[in-house]
This record gives structure tokens, sequence and C-alpha cells, in this order.
């Protein structure tokens, strides 16, 4: 359960990069805006590994498969560091977006196409 649970977190942390650096390939943000976003992420991805990993105290219980533990507080900053990451990239291109030529149907589209991440939130 516990290599699982490990294993989702590093898939989304590499889902997110590769839409930080599909973002950034798109349009070419600042090198500040591009680094704070890609710096949440990893920050987000050490602090739920740390946090499922240390969940239940000391090391020594990871072999058991019929732990129980009864603190959830790690997983709800897990969910929320999600929640948080994902809405940010979800927006992160938004002001680009906005400042182009388009006409209104195409910008929706992009918009739409762009921001739905937002829709999908997946707790861990």
């Amino acid at each position: 359960m516990l290599a699982a649970q490990l294993l989702e977190i590093f898939a989304q942390c590499f889902a997110k990069l590769s839409s930080g650096f599909l973002i950034e390939r798109v349009a070419a943000q600042t090198r500040r805006a591009e680094a704070g976003g890609l710096a949440m992420i990893c920050v987000w991805t050490l602090l739920s590994v740390f946090a499922i990993a240390f969940r239940c105290g000391d090391a020594t219980e990871w072999g058991s498969s019929t732990r129980r533990c009864s603190s959830s507080e790690p997983l709800i900053v897990v969910i929320a560091g999600n929640i948080v990451t994902d809405f940010v990239l979800a927006i992160w291109l938004f002001p680009t977006l906005l400042a182009l030529s388009l006409d209104k149907g195409k910008r929706s589209t992009a918009l739409l196409l762009f921001g739905s991440r937002a829709m999908y939130v997946h707790a861990v």
C-alpha cells in the first residue's frame, strides 16, 4: 500500500512537470515564473513523499501490511497541495492567452482546454 501511494505521488509529479514544460513550450514565461511554478511542484512532491512515508511513525512498520494509521492530517496536506498545484497549472497560461489577438471562439476554446485541469482533482 505504501509503495503504491508513493508511486502515485511520483506519477502525479511527472504529470505536473510535463504540463509545466508544455506550457513553457507553448508560451514562453519569464524565468522567475517558470522556476517558481516548477519549484512549487517539486516542493509539493517532496512534502507529499515524506508525509506519506512517515505518517504511521517509525520506518520499522513499513514491512507490515496490516498497519493502521489513526492520523489523517498528512493526507489532508497532500490533497490540499495537490489541489493548489493543479489550480496554479490550470491558470498559469490564462494571462498569455488573454493577451493574444484571437477571435472569441478560439480564445475560449484554448482557455477551456488549458483550464480543464482545474476540473480534475485526484485525492491520494
